[in-house]
């Protein structure tokens, strides 16, 4: 019985990382969408990669690749229908300096 106990409680603890991760990834994307310019932030509140949105439309993602200090960060565009065009980077295109670089690059060229 105590094993049993023990495994529904993991399972239980579980369910409620996995809730909680959701409710900030929820969050996340809500102040997203209610902002104007150029605003990009990570989907769980902390660590890249980062969901970037122009204007309240998410452009892109902007993931960091490399060794700590050394690494350089790549995007991955969205497309109209605001999903990814690809599955994953291009960690042979153009690496930029920064995070905020490389989320202006995803900026859609304004007529």
């Amino acid at each position: 019985m105590t094993n049993e106990l023990d495994t529904a409680s993991a399972a239980a603890q579980e369910t409620l990382e996995r809730s909680a991760a959701e409710l900030v990834h929820l969050q996340v994307v809500r102040e997203l969408r209610a902002t104007h310019g150029l605003v990009y932030r990570a989907l769980d509140g902390m660590e890249p990669p980062y969901l970037v949105a122009w204007d309240g439309r998410f452009v892109g993602e902007v993931h960091r690749h490399g060794p700590a200090y050394l690494h350089s960060w790549y995007v991955l565009p969205y497309g109209d229908d605001e999903e990814p065009t690809a599955k994953s980077p291009d960690f042979s295109g153009r690496p930029f300096g920064t995070a905020r670089a490389a989320a202006a690059s995803l900026k859609p060229d304004q007529a």
